[in-house]
């Protein structure tokens, strides 16, 4: 319903900040996509000033529609993820029109705190994993020449690596050589703490039913990083 500034909200902020020190935000999605493709992430007051002005005329000039299509197209979502698309692609090598609902809470809470709430982290592989805990959930980075260093994984964890038929013998020499780390993406359990504050939100406001509020709860989410 606001035009772009939340008055109410930069007031409490700018109270909060001066009495506890704090950084507290109050950025709408407007300024927030002015400083994603607009100005940029620096602190100052001028800049939040320039925020302020850009989200006024878009305001003006489109509806919150278009205004949240261009927001959910540019935010950032940790592990390369930029956009919405390319988050369900690279978190559950899905298109964004195959997501369900709980899939969709999922990516709404991480932009409140990227780092935190990204949907997987990444633990070195062990001998207790095995294909299964493993299928889809390999993440390969290639390591360039001037940062080449000595592979740190144990070549007990490669050979059985190549047991689970998850690495072929050129991959396990790369790893050997130093040129490829292997890892595996594990579901983060902070971002479902924050899906589940999202889904409960979407229930109190009537967006959901309590069907698809209990649905969307029980449904069991699967980190899926083979199109990464």
């Amino acid at each position: 319903s606001h035009k772009g500034i939340d008055l109410i909200g930069l007031t409490r902020a700018f109270i909060k900040n001066c009495i506890y020190k704090t950084s507290e935000g109050a950025s709408t999605i407007e300024m927030q996509i002015s400083k994603n493709l607009v100005t940029s992430s620096e602190q100052t007051f001028e800049r939040k000033l320039k925020d302020m002005r850009v989200a006024y005329e878009m305001n003006k000039t489109m509806s919150k529609d278009d205004i949240l299509q261009i927001y959910l197209n540019s935010i950032y979502l940790n592990r390369g993820a930029t956009g919405i698309k390319a988050g369900a692609r690279i978190f559950f090598a899905k298109d964004v029109s195959e997501l369900n609902l709980a899939e969709c809470a999922m990516l709404a809470g991480i932009t409140k705190n990227p780092s935190k709430y990204t949907p997987y982290t990444i633990e070195e592989i062990t001998l207790n994993d095995t294909a299964k805990s493993l299928d889809k959930n390999l993440l390969f980075t290639e390591i360039d020449n001037e940062n080449n260093k000595e592979s740190k994984m144990d070549e007990e964890v490669i050979n059985h690596l190549i047991e689970l038929g998850c690495i072929n013998e050129e991959q396990k020499q790369s790893i050997i050589n130093g040129e490829l780390i292997v890892q595996k993406a594990v579901l983060n359990q902070d971002s479902i703490d924050r899906q589940r504050v999202v889904l409960k939100r979407m229930r109190d406001l009537d967006f959901i039913s309590k069907k698809e509020y209990e649905q969307a709860l029980s449904t069991k989410i699967v980190i899926d990083t083979s199109l990464k």
